[in-house]
Protein backbone atom coordinates (compact mmCIF):
# COMPACT_ATOMS: atom_id res chain seq x y z
CA UNK A 1 0.00 0.00 0.00
CA UNK A 2 1.06 3.80 -0.83
CA UNK A 3 -0.27 6.39 1.40
CA UNK A 4 0.43 9.80 0.25
CA UNK A 5 -1.08 13.97 0.27
CA UNK A 6 -1.43 14.81 -3.54
CA UNK A 7 -1.45 18.18 -4.08
CA UNK A 8 -2.04 18.28 -7.43
CA UNK A 9 -3.72 16.18 -9.94
CA UNK A 10 -2.80 13.85 -12.54
CA UNK A 11 -0.73 10.50 -13.25
CA UNK A 12 1.15 8.96 -10.67
CA UNK A 13 3.81 6.22 -10.91
CA UNK A 14 5.46 4.45 -8.30
CA UNK A 15 8.70 2.75 -8.96
CA UNK A 16 11.03 0.12 -7.24
CA UNK A 17 14.74 -0.34 -8.79
CA UNK A 18 17.11 -2.75 -7.60
CA UNK A 19 21.08 -2.54 -8.00
CA UNK A 20 22.60 -4.09 -10.66
CA UNK A 21 26.41 -5.14 -10.87
CA UNK A 22 27.59 -2.13 -12.49
CA UNK A 23 26.04 0.11 -9.87
CA UNK A 24 23.38 1.25 -11.95
CA UNK A 25 19.61 0.39 -10.62
CA UNK A 26 16.70 -1.48 -12.86
CA UNK A 27 12.97 -0.65 -12.48
CA UNK A 28 11.44 -4.36 -11.42
CA UNK A 29 8.23 -3.17 -11.17
CA UNK A 30 6.11 -0.09 -10.75
CA UNK A 31 2.66 0.81 -9.86
CA UNK A 32 0.22 3.96 -11.40
CA UNK A 33 -2.75 5.95 -10.31
CA UNK A 34 -4.45 8.69 -10.92
CA UNK A 35 -5.33 12.08 -9.01
CA UNK A 36 -8.59 13.66 -9.43
CA UNK A 37 -9.27 17.05 -7.74
CA UNK A 38 -11.65 15.42 -5.25
CA UNK A 39 -8.32 13.72 -4.00
CA UNK A 40 -6.10 17.13 -3.27
CA UNK A 41 -4.93 17.49 0.45
CA UNK A 42 -6.42 14.40 1.52
CA UNK A 43 -4.66 11.70 2.48
CA UNK A 44 -5.05 8.86 0.16
CA UNK A 45 -4.12 4.83 0.18
CA UNK A 46 -3.41 3.84 -2.79
CA UNK A 47 -4.16 -0.24 -1.98
CA UNK A 48 -2.24 -2.65 -4.74
CA UNK A 49 -3.90 -5.47 -5.75
CA UNK A 50 -2.12 -8.80 -5.55
CA UNK A 51 -1.79 -9.27 -9.51
CA UNK A 52 0.39 -6.09 -8.92
CA UNK A 53 2.00 -6.28 -6.05
CA UNK A 54 5.81 -5.60 -6.51
CA UNK A 55 8.43 -7.95 -4.34
CA UNK A 56 10.73 -5.86 -2.94
CA UNK A 57 14.24 -7.09 -0.83
CA UNK A 58 16.64 -5.22 0.99
CA UNK A 59 18.58 -2.42 -1.23
CA UNK A 60 15.84 -1.15 -3.03
CA UNK A 61 15.29 2.13 -4.08
CA UNK A 62 11.76 3.28 -3.99
CA UNK A 63 10.30 6.14 -5.36
CA UNK A 64 7.27 8.18 -8.10
CA UNK A 65 7.25 9.29 -11.03
CA UNK A 66 4.86 12.85 -12.01
CA UNK A 67 6.14 14.33 -14.88
CA UNK A 68 7.19 17.30 -12.88
CA UNK A 69 3.87 18.01 -11.85
CA UNK A 70 4.71 17.77 -8.14
CA UNK A 71 1.54 15.74 -6.82
CA UNK A 72 3.16 14.86 -4.18
CA UNK A 73 3.59 17.32 -1.50
CA UNK A 74 6.72 18.32 -0.16
CA UNK A 75 8.13 20.90 2.16
CA UNK A 76 11.51 22.62 2.43
CA UNK A 77 14.10 21.70 3.91
CA UNK A 78 16.42 24.03 6.48
CA UNK A 79 19.42 22.06 8.02
CA UNK A 80 19.27 23.20 11.54
CA UNK A 81 18.50 20.28 13.78
CA UNK A 82 18.32 17.22 11.21
CA UNK A 83 19.93 16.44 8.18
CA UNK A 84 18.18 16.80 5.22
CA UNK A 85 17.65 13.38 2.72
CA UNK A 86 19.53 13.28 -0.46
CA UNK A 87 16.51 12.81 -3.30
CA UNK A 88 17.08 12.24 -6.90
CA UNK A 89 14.71 13.54 -9.79
CA UNK A 90 13.75 11.55 -12.65
CA UNK A 91 13.67 13.47 -15.93
CA UNK A 92 11.58 10.88 -18.32
CA UNK A 93 8.96 8.07 -17.42
CA UNK A 94 10.25 5.34 -16.07
CA UNK A 95 9.14 1.42 -17.13
CA UNK A 96 9.71 -2.14 -16.05
CA UNK A 97 12.91 -3.24 -16.92
CA UNK A 98 14.27 0.34 -17.80
CA UNK A 99 18.02 0.75 -16.50
CA UNK A 100 18.90 3.64 -14.60
CA UNK A 101 22.06 5.40 -13.77
CA UNK A 102 21.32 7.41 -10.48
CA UNK A 103 24.99 8.98 -10.61
CA UNK A 104 23.73 11.12 -13.66
CA UNK A 105 20.48 12.49 -12.25
CA UNK A 106 20.36 15.74 -10.66
CA UNK A 107 19.93 15.93 -6.97
CA UNK A 108 17.97 17.52 -4.40
CA UNK A 109 18.74 17.83 -0.79
CA UNK A 110 16.50 21.11 0.42
CA UNK A 111 13.04 19.13 0.10
CA UNK A 112 11.52 17.10 2.53
CA UNK A 113 8.33 14.49 1.14
CA UNK A 114 5.78 12.82 3.20
CA UNK A 115 5.62 9.35 1.75
CA UNK A 116 4.52 6.08 3.79
CA UNK A 117 4.11 2.41 2.09
CA UNK A 118 3.65 -1.12 4.11
CA UNK A 119 4.36 -4.29 2.96
CA UNK A 120 2.70 -7.80 3.39
CA UNK A 121 4.64 -10.33 5.66
CA UNK A 122 6.56 -13.30 3.16
CA UNK A 123 5.35 -16.34 3.71
CA UNK A 124 7.86 -19.67 3.48
CA UNK A 125 8.01 -21.62 -0.04
CA UNK A 126 5.38 -24.63 0.15
CA UNK A 127 6.92 -28.10 -0.66
CA UNK A 128 4.13 -30.63 -2.22
CA UNK A 129 5.44 -33.55 -0.49
CA UNK A 130 3.78 -36.83 -0.55
CA UNK A 131 1.92 -38.28 3.10
CA UNK A 132 3.96 -41.87 2.38
CA UNK A 133 7.62 -42.28 1.32
CA UNK A 134 8.31 -42.77 -2.20
CA UNK A 135 9.44 -46.28 -3.06
CA UNK A 136 10.82 -47.50 -5.76
CA UNK A 137 13.42 -51.03 -6.71
CA UNK A 138 16.42 -51.42 -5.57
CA UNK A 139 17.65 -51.63 -9.64
CA UNK A 140 16.71 -48.74 -11.11
CA UNK A 141 19.70 -47.51 -13.84
CA UNK A 142 21.71 -44.10 -13.45
CA UNK A 143 19.43 -41.39 -14.29
CA UNK A 144 16.15 -43.36 -13.69
CA UNK A 145 13.26 -41.13 -12.27
CA UNK A 146 12.61 -41.22 -9.13
CA UNK A 147 9.97 -38.73 -8.12
CA UNK A 148 8.93 -35.30 -8.77
CA UNK A 149 8.47 -32.55 -6.25
CA UNK A 150 6.06 -29.60 -6.21
CA UNK A 151 7.17 -26.58 -5.03
CA UNK A 152 5.25 -23.00 -4.92
CA UNK A 153 5.67 -19.78 -3.15
CA UNK A 154 2.29 -18.50 -2.30
CA UNK A 155 3.14 -14.80 -2.44
CA UNK A 156 2.37 -13.29 -6.07
CA UNK A 157 5.47 -12.22 -7.29
CA UNK A 158 7.58 -14.05 -5.38
CA UNK A 159 9.90 -16.22 -7.19
CA UNK A 160 12.16 -19.03 -6.15
CA UNK A 161 15.78 -18.12 -6.99
CA UNK A 162 17.81 -20.62 -5.45
CA UNK A 163 18.21 -24.67 -4.67
CA UNK A 164 20.40 -25.64 -2.41
CA UNK A 165 20.81 -29.65 -2.43
CA UNK A 166 22.33 -32.42 -0.13
CA UNK A 167 24.99 -32.65 -2.70
CA UNK A 168 27.28 -34.55 -0.43
CA UNK A 169 24.21 -37.27 -1.11
CA UNK A 170 25.23 -40.77 -2.43
CA UNK A 171 22.29 -41.99 -4.68
CA UNK A 172 20.21 -38.95 -5.54
CA UNK A 173 20.41 -35.82 -7.30
CA UNK A 174 17.97 -32.89 -8.39
CA UNK A 175 17.14 -31.46 -11.18
CA UNK A 176 16.30 -27.61 -10.74
CA UNK A 177 14.47 -27.30 -14.08
CA UNK A 178 12.27 -30.29 -13.80
CA UNK A 179 12.27 -30.20 -10.05
CA UNK A 180 12.32 -34.15 -9.87
CA UNK A 181 14.65 -36.48 -8.25
CA UNK A 182 16.92 -39.06 -10.23
CA UNK A 183 18.85 -41.77 -9.01
CA UNK A 184 22.88 -40.80 -9.15
CA UNK A 185 24.52 -44.22 -8.09
CA UNK A 186 23.67 -47.58 -8.00
CA UNK A 187 21.32 -47.79 -5.21
CA UNK A 188 21.99 -50.32 -2.09
CA UNK A 189 21.05 -53.66 -2.79
CA UNK A 190 21.69 -56.48 -0.19
CA UNK A 191 20.71 -60.02 -0.27
CA UNK A 192 18.63 -60.75 2.45
CA UNK A 193 17.41 -57.31 3.38
CA UNK A 194 14.06 -56.63 1.95
CA UNK A 195 13.52 -52.53 2.18
CA UNK A 196 16.41 -49.95 2.61
CA UNK A 197 15.69 -46.10 3.57
CA UNK A 198 17.31 -43.67 2.23
CA UNK A 199 17.05 -39.67 2.50
CA UNK A 200 17.42 -36.38 0.82
CA UNK A 201 17.94 -32.99 2.07
CA UNK A 202 16.50 -29.98 -0.65
CA UNK A 203 16.24 -26.49 0.85
CA UNK A 204 15.20 -23.47 -1.47
CA UNK A 205 15.46 -20.21 -1.11
CA UNK A 206 13.19 -17.62 -2.79
CA UNK A 207 13.28 -13.90 -3.86
CA UNK A 208 13.42 -12.30 -0.23
CA UNK A 209 16.07 -14.92 1.00
CA UNK A 210 14.16 -16.68 3.23
CA UNK A 211 15.23 -20.57 2.96
CA UNK A 212 12.61 -23.82 3.33
CA UNK A 213 14.04 -27.05 4.04
CA UNK A 214 12.38 -30.32 2.91
CA UNK A 215 13.72 -34.11 3.93
CA UNK A 216 12.41 -36.44 1.97
CA UNK A 217 12.24 -39.99 2.79
CA UNK A 218 12.93 -42.47 -0.14
CA UNK A 219 12.61 -46.11 0.17
CA UNK A 220 14.00 -48.76 -2.17
CA UNK A 221 12.96 -52.63 -1.93
CA UNK A 222 14.35 -56.22 -3.30
CA UNK A 223 11.74 -57.31 -6.08
CA UNK A 224 11.50 -60.92 -6.62
CA UNK A 225 12.25 -63.12 -9.76
CA UNK A 226 9.93 -62.28 -12.23
CA UNK A 227 8.47 -65.42 -14.12
CA UNK A 228 7.63 -65.33 -17.87
CA UNK A 229 5.98 -67.97 -20.66
CA UNK A 230 4.50 -69.69 -17.67
CA UNK A 231 1.07 -71.62 -18.35
CA UNK A 232 -0.56 -72.75 -15.45
CA UNK A 233 -1.59 -76.49 -17.08
CA UNK A 234 0.42 -78.67 -18.74
CA UNK A 235 -0.87 -81.78 -21.22
CA UNK A 236 0.82 -84.54 -20.88
CA UNK A 237 0.67 -88.06 -23.06
CA UNK A 238 1.93 -91.17 -21.06
CA UNK A 239 2.39 -92.86 -24.23
CA UNK A 240 5.26 -90.89 -25.29
CA UNK A 241 6.91 -90.60 -22.40
CA UNK A 242 10.84 -91.64 -21.43
CA UNK A 243 12.83 -91.00 -18.50
CA UNK A 244 14.37 -88.40 -20.89
CA UNK A 245 11.13 -86.43 -21.78
CA UNK A 246 11.38 -82.53 -19.92
CA UNK A 247 8.91 -79.76 -20.81
CA UNK A 248 9.41 -76.43 -20.66
CA UNK A 249 6.85 -74.56 -18.42
CA UNK A 250 8.70 -71.17 -17.68
CA UNK A 251 11.57 -68.57 -17.51
CA UNK A 252 12.96 -66.56 -15.12
CA UNK A 253 15.43 -63.70 -14.18
CA UNK A 254 16.05 -61.44 -11.44
CA UNK A 255 16.09 -57.88 -12.39
CA UNK A 256 18.99 -57.76 -9.70
CA UNK A 257 21.01 -60.02 -11.01
CA UNK A 258 20.80 -62.30 -7.97
CA UNK A 259 21.32 -66.22 -8.31
CA UNK A 260 17.94 -68.07 -8.59
CA UNK A 261 16.56 -71.24 -7.01
CA UNK A 262 13.83 -73.08 -7.84
CA UNK A 263 11.96 -75.81 -6.69
CA UNK A 264 8.50 -77.31 -5.70
CA UNK A 265 6.99 -77.65 -2.74
CA UNK A 266 3.89 -79.43 -0.70
CA UNK A 267 4.35 -82.42 -3.17
CA UNK A 268 5.67 -85.71 -1.75
CA UNK A 269 4.99 -87.66 -4.79
CA UNK A 270 6.83 -85.08 -6.90
CA UNK A 271 10.06 -86.48 -5.87
CA UNK A 272 9.53 -90.04 -7.82
CA UNK A 273 7.76 -88.45 -10.88
CA UNK A 274 9.00 -85.27 -10.93
CA UNK A 275 11.80 -83.06 -10.53
CA UNK A 276 13.07 -79.06 -12.15
CA UNK A 277 15.55 -78.70 -14.03
CA UNK A 278 17.39 -74.60 -14.75
CA UNK A 279 19.15 -74.42 -18.14
CA UNK A 280 20.36 -70.89 -17.81
CA UNK A 281 16.76 -68.51 -17.23
CA UNK A 282 14.38 -71.73 -18.70
CA UNK A 283 13.06 -73.76 -16.53
CA UNK A 284 11.83 -77.70 -17.00
CA UNK A 285 9.53 -80.22 -15.64
CA UNK A 286 11.22 -84.14 -16.16
CA UNK A 287 9.75 -87.44 -15.39
CA UNK A 288 12.09 -89.46 -13.04
CA UNK A 289 10.06 -92.41 -13.06
CA UNK A 290 7.34 -92.81 -16.42
CA UNK A 291 6.48 -96.29 -15.81
CA UNK A 292 4.51 -95.69 -12.80
CA UNK A 293 2.13 -93.09 -14.57
CA UNK A 294 -0.27 -96.00 -16.08
CA UNK A 295 -0.68 -95.39 -19.95
CA UNK A 296 -4.77 -96.28 -19.70
CA UNK A 297 -5.51 -93.77 -17.10
CA UNK A 298 -5.73 -90.39 -16.38
CA UNK A 299 -4.52 -88.50 -13.41
CA UNK A 300 -3.96 -84.73 -12.23
CA UNK A 301 -1.25 -83.51 -10.43
CA UNK A 302 -1.21 -79.99 -8.68
CA UNK A 303 2.34 -78.64 -8.16
CA UNK A 304 3.19 -75.98 -6.07
CA UNK A 305 7.04 -74.35 -7.48
CA UNK A 306 8.98 -71.51 -5.82
CA UNK A 307 11.57 -69.16 -6.94
CA UNK A 308 13.94 -67.33 -5.23
CA UNK A 309 16.51 -64.42 -4.97
CA UNK A 310 17.82 -65.34 -1.26
CA UNK A 311 15.29 -62.62 -0.48
CA UNK A 312 12.27 -62.23 -2.33
CA UNK A 313 10.16 -65.40 -3.25
CA UNK A 314 7.92 -66.03 -6.15
CA UNK A 315 5.24 -68.76 -5.49
CA UNK A 316 2.53 -70.23 -8.11
CA UNK A 317 0.41 -73.52 -8.79
CA UNK A 318 1.17 -75.72 -11.66
CA UNK A 319 -1.75 -78.49 -12.51
CA UNK A 320 0.03 -81.38 -14.62
CA UNK A 321 -2.80 -83.75 -16.39
CA UNK A 322 -1.39 -86.91 -17.52
CA UNK A 323 -3.92 -88.50 -20.31
CA UNK A 324 -3.62 -91.36 -22.70
CA UNK A 325 -5.06 -90.63 -25.75
CA UNK A 326 -5.57 -94.49 -26.23
CA UNK A 327 -8.73 -94.23 -23.65
CA UNK A 328 -10.18 -91.45 -25.93
CA UNK A 329 -13.52 -91.93 -27.85
CA UNK A 330 -14.10 -89.92 -30.51
CA UNK A 331 -14.76 -87.04 -28.83
CA UNK A 332 -14.22 -83.54 -30.03
CA UNK A 333 -13.94 -81.87 -27.01
CA UNK A 334 -10.85 -83.95 -25.86
CA UNK A 335 -8.33 -81.34 -28.35
CA UNK A 336 -8.95 -77.85 -28.46
CA UNK A 337 -7.37 -77.49 -32.29
CA UNK A 338 -9.58 -80.37 -33.35
CA UNK A 339 -12.68 -79.17 -31.44
CA UNK A 340 -11.97 -75.73 -33.44
CA UNK A 341 -11.67 -77.82 -36.73
CA UNK A 342 -14.48 -79.49 -36.66
CA UNK A 343 -16.78 -76.49 -35.60
CA UNK A 344 -15.38 -74.89 -38.69
CA UNK A 345 -16.18 -77.63 -40.60
CA UNK A 346 -19.91 -77.86 -39.57
CA UNK A 347 -20.76 -74.47 -40.03
CA UNK A 348 -18.99 -74.01 -43.47
CA UNK A 349 -20.72 -77.10 -44.57
CA UNK A 350 -24.24 -75.90 -43.11
CA UNK A 351 -23.43 -72.67 -44.99
CA UNK A 352 -23.15 -74.10 -48.27
CA UNK A 353 -26.28 -75.93 -47.70
CA UNK A 354 -28.25 -73.15 -47.29
CA UNK A 355 -26.56 -71.28 -50.42
CA UNK A 356 -27.35 -74.81 -52.43
CA UNK A 357 -30.98 -74.78 -50.78
CA UNK A 358 -31.30 -71.20 -51.97
CA UNK A 359 -30.14 -71.61 -55.54
CA UNK A 360 -32.43 -74.85 -55.77
CA UNK A 361 -35.85 -72.28 -54.77
CA UNK A 362 -34.75 -69.79 -57.04
CA UNK A 363 -34.66 -72.23 -59.99
CA UNK A 364 -38.03 -73.82 -59.13
CA UNK A 365 -40.11 -70.79 -58.51
CA UNK A 366 -38.78 -69.23 -61.87
CA UNK A 367 -39.49 -72.58 -63.67
CA UNK A 368 -42.97 -72.40 -62.06
CA UNK A 369 -43.49 -68.58 -62.88
CA UNK A 370 -42.42 -69.75 -67.23
CA UNK A 371 -44.77 -72.30 -66.72
CA UNK A 372 -47.73 -70.52 -65.54
CA UNK A 373 -47.22 -67.99 -68.07
CA UNK A 374 -46.79 -70.86 -71.02
CA UNK A 375 -50.71 -72.29 -69.23
CA UNK A 376 -52.01 -68.83 -69.77
CA UNK A 377 -50.60 -67.85 -73.43
CA UNK A 378 -52.27 -71.37 -74.34
CA UNK A 379 -55.66 -70.63 -72.74
CA UNK A 380 -56.09 -67.33 -74.44
CA UNK A 381 -55.20 -68.83 -78.07
CA UNK A 382 -57.58 -71.58 -77.30
CA UNK A 383 -60.33 -69.28 -76.98
CA UNK A 384 -59.84 -67.15 -79.77
CA UNK A 385 -59.82 -70.20 -82.39
CA UNK A 386 -63.29 -71.40 -81.29
CA UNK A 387 -65.48 -69.32 -82.65
CA UNK A 388 -67.43 -70.89 -85.43
CA UNK A 389 -67.53 -69.17 -88.45
CA UNK A 390 -71.70 -70.55 -89.95
CA UNK A 391 -72.79 -68.40 -86.97
CA UNK A 392 -74.37 -65.08 -88.07
CA UNK A 393 -73.35 -62.18 -86.10
CA UNK A 394 -76.16 -60.50 -83.52
CA UNK A 395 -77.26 -56.91 -85.22
CA UNK A 396 -77.36 -55.84 -81.51
CA UNK A 397 -74.07 -56.54 -80.74
CA UNK A 398 -72.81 -55.32 -84.61
CA UNK A 399 -74.43 -52.25 -83.68
CA UNK A 400 -73.14 -52.14 -80.46
CA UNK A 401 -69.62 -52.23 -81.40
CA UNK A 402 -70.01 -49.84 -84.01
CA UNK A 403 -71.34 -47.53 -81.95
CA UNK A 404 -68.30 -47.74 -79.55
CA UNK A 405 -65.73 -47.32 -81.83
CA UNK A 406 -67.48 -44.08 -83.41
CA UNK A 407 -67.51 -42.74 -80.12
CA UNK A 408 -63.50 -43.47 -80.02
CA UNK A 409 -62.78 -42.01 -83.43
CA UNK A 410 -63.79 -38.16 -83.70
CA UNK A 411 -63.45 -38.16 -87.18
CA UNK A 412 -66.40 -40.08 -88.85
CA UNK A 413 -67.48 -40.23 -92.46
CA UNK A 414 -71.28 -40.94 -93.41
CA UNK A 415 -71.73 -42.25 -96.62
CA UNK A 416 -74.82 -40.88 -98.71
CA UNK A 417 -76.80 -43.71 -99.14
CA UNK A 418 -76.59 -44.67 -95.50
CA UNK A 419 -78.79 -41.44 -94.63
CA UNK A 420 -82.22 -42.19 -94.00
Amino acid sequence: MWEFIPVNTGGLTFVIMRKTNDNKYKCIGSNQIHIPATDLRKSVQFIVSEDKRIVISQGDVIGWFDSGRNIVGFQDCFQVNETCPLSFRLSNDVGEGDVIDIESLSRMSNRIYTMNYSTIENRPIAFGLPSEPVTIPDHLNVDSFVTTIPISDPDYGDYIQDFKLDYDNEYFYFDTTLRSVYVKEALPHIVGQHNTTLNILLTCEDSCFNSATANITITSFNVPPEVSDFTDELMIDPNKLSNDSRFHIFSVEDPSDDNISCGMKNASYSTDIFALEMDDNDIYLRFTNHTEISNNSSSEYKLDIFCEDGTEETVFKLTVNVHSRKNDQTNIGTDPDVTHIVIIGICAFISVLFVVLFILALILNCRSKRMMRESSEGRINTDMSTIDKTVEPNPDVEMEQTVNQQKANVYVEMSAAGKP
